[in-house]
């Protein structure tokens, strides 16, 4: 519904997530039970809804329906279209252990001069003796506003959000931070606590010619939590260079901090290489050096390495290497200071429905980031071999 700040399912596909305390693997989505009708035509859209989306922190071996798909929810929602301008409406009941909670919506999005896109979405729960587009702490409510356009070969975007007490727990707001392809930024990607945050995003980029591109993106939130703020920055920037019409080099740069993870700050370069060097054949390596510093520690600073390296044949096989080092003791075996971890990695794609993959060696544990959607990897040390079918 809208962006997601009621309402979100997705699918991350050969993804496999496994819980800590229940020792399962299982596929990482969230579906949604029920029936849903809907009409549209050229001037307005309108659906309905009721259904039980999927809590995928429990494992599915778990049958009871009041750990999996505790919400009952019922909603609807309608989109106008007058012009350039589409206005957006959202009702949706949810109804958990004989408690009934209530929220409503709008949104409002047009296109200006310049191709100059905006959209605004605001929603919170009924009730209480607060005005209707209240802000404060004693309302619960999610806003999320962007505006972005291109100038010839200029990009420019701008986003806000502010999510108060709304960690619904079938949502995902916007996460306002720039999702890497990098390994070691990605696992380094802030997780949104709806519970409290507040925070932007803005991205540039130049388009020079030859397909040559330059990206900068800033971003910062804040979470109050019990009375005290917690701040994440982040300062990223990527330079793309086509060496050839197969061959792209992009270097870039990142500098962060987050008070939760008591990380004072954190800085990453790499360098990134892909080509096609037939139609069929290509390769991408990917290098990265990171230092970090906490707030409290026994060392300065600590570093991580990383090191990716593949090999693939279109559209079926997929061969690559992963090399890491750290002293970071957060992710170090009790007594060592320093440790490596070493992988392989095989894939191949049998069939549409059918991709069989393979990994030998160390797999190093850490947060992993897809289409906003974060979750924890589990450290792994043997061979393992998936298949990932579709029915």
């Amino acid at each position: 519904m809208g962006r997601g700040l009621l309402l979100r399912s997705y699918e991350i596909p050969g993804t496999i997530v496994e819980d800590l305390g229940f020792r399962t693997r299982y596929g990482f989505y969230r579906d949604i039970e029920g029936i849903k009708g809907g009409y549209s035509d050229k001037f307005f859209e309108i659906y309905l809804f009721q259904g039980r989306p999927l809590n995928n922190l429990v494992p599915p071996n778990l049958n009871e329906i009041n750990l999996k798909r505790p919400h009952l929810l019922e909603g609807i929602e309608g989109r106008f279209y007058l012009s350039d301008w589409q206005i957006g409406t959202t009702y949706l009941r949810d109804n958990i252990e004989d408690k009934v909670h209530e929220y409503g919506a709008l949104s409002v999005g047009t296109i200006l001069l310049f191709d100059l896109q905006i959209y605004g979405e605001y929603t919170r729960k009924t009730g209480g003796d607060n005005g209707l587009f209240d802000l404060s702490d004693e309302t619960a409510h999610a806003l999320y506003a962007s505006i972005n356009g291109q100038f010839d070969a200029i990009g420019v975007i701008f986003e806000y959000k502010d999510y108060n007490d709304f960690q619904l727990g079938y949502n995902d707001p916007p996460s306002l931070v720039k999702e890497h392809q990098y390994l070691l930024l990605n696992r380094n990607t802030h997780s949104v606590a709806a519970i409290n945050e507040t925070g932007w995003q803005s991205e540039f980029y130049y388009a020079f010619e030859g397909g040559h591109l330059l990206n900068i993106n800033l971003s910062e939130a804040v979470n109050t939590l019990f009375d005290k703020r917690y701040i994440f920055q982040e300062q990223f920037a990527e330079f793309s260079f086509n060496l050839n019409p197969s061959s792209t080099i992009k270097g870039y740069i990142d500098r962060n901090m987050e008070d939760l993870l008591t990380i004072k700050d954190r800085y990453t370069a790499g360098v990134y290489y892909e080509s096609a060097f037939s139609e069929l054949w290509g390769t991408t390596i990917d290098l990265a050096y990171q230092t970090l510093n906490y707030t409290q520690g026994d060392k300065d600073r600590y570093y991580n390495t990383a090191l990716t390296f593949s090999v693939s044949y279109a559209p079926d096989i997929v061969v690559g290497f992963v090399a890491e080092s750290s002293d970071d003791p957060v992710d170090l075996p009790e007594g060592k200071e320093s440790s490596y971890w070493l992988g392989m990695n095989f894939s191949y794609q049998y069939s549409a429905a059918h991709l069989i993959s393979l990994f030998y060696g160390k797999r190093r544990g850490g947060n992993a980031c897809t289409s906003g959607i974060c979750y924890e990897i589990l450290p792994f040390e043997g061979l393992e071999v998936r298949l990932n079918s579709i029915f």
